[in-house]
């Protein structure tokens, strides 16, 4: 869940980033590819769940729900 702290905000001053889900994939799978953490889990054959699709697809449901019960404003960053 959110912060604590969040709580405690006025609404008017939070705002919430979404993304479309095929953006955030591309980003997602790029940070993994840079950490080294791709190689790391072919080697080790665990795989990590950060850019998967139904992963990512919980990761913005959340985001949105979090946002419409705190009353916040949503801003959509996809380029």
């Amino acid at each position: 869940g959110p912060p604590k702290e969040l709580g405690d905000c006025d609404p008017r001053r939070v705002f919430c980033l979404t993304i479309n889900p095929s953006e955030l994939r591309r980003i997602r799978t790029a940070r993994l590819e840079r950490s080294g953490a791709a190689k790391f889990g072919e080697a080790t054959g665990q795989v990590s769940t950060y850019a998967d699709r139904g992963y990512l697809l919980q990761d913005l449901a959340n985001a949105k729900r979090v946002a419409e019960e705190g009353g916040y404003r949503v801003i959509d960053v996809t380029a």
